[in-house]
């Protein structure tokens, strides 16, 4: 038996697809700009362990994003206020007034506070968008994917349909950039 793709379904699937890419790469460039920032200022500051770590002792420095968690409370607020400034002279601009904290504490925001909801929402119109390809059986028996939130199971399906082949080759960056520009 074979199965075809619901070829009238495949233009949205394509811009899903598309959306998707460029959600994608804004979040991981705004994670991957903040962890360059605060790996900056650890390098440029003295921060050190002012909890008990299964990793190292009280007093020793920080020299490892991963493990800002360790700081005082004190040293932690000032790492974010560092590394909130880099952000900011790189380029990186948050919505400051969107969120009522964020108005008071500007340095009290995560760098992907606007871009993970906006990867989340575009996952989600990807996923339907790759089920509304599907011919009818198959759609019946991948819906659960969309229902049970499972991100590891979204994210393996996400993964499938980029492999997709629906005629038509995923655009380059700057292709899409163009789109979007002109």
């Amino acid at each position: 038996m074979t199965t075809k793709l619901i070829k009238e379904n495949i233009p949205q699937f394509i811009k899903a697809r598309e959306n998707y890419l460029i959600a994608l790469a804004m979040n991981e460039t705004n994670i991957s700009l903040d962890g360059e920032c605060k790996q900056e200022v650890l390098n440029e500051n003295i921060f050190k362990f002012g909890r008990d770590s299964i990793c190292q002792d009280v007093g020793r420095r920080i020299t490892n994003t991963k493990l800002d968690y360790n700081m005082s409370d004190k040293d932690f607020i000032k790492y974010c206020k560092l590394s909130h400034l880099k952000r900011k002279s790189k380029g990186l601009i948050l919505p400051y007034d969107k969120y009522e904290h964020s108005k008071k504490e500007p340095w009290n925001l995560t760098a992907d506070c606007e871009s993970r909801p906006i990867l989340r929402l575009a996952e989600k119109a990807f996923i339907q968008a790759s089920l509304n390809i599907l011919p009818e059986p198959l759609k019946t028996q991948l819906q659960p994917i969309k229902e049970i939130n499972n991100y590891l199971k979204e994210k393996e399906f996400i993964e499938i349909n980029l492999s997709l082949d629906v005629g038509e080759p995923i655009k380059t960056a700057n292709q899409i950039l163009n789109e979007v520009v002109v």
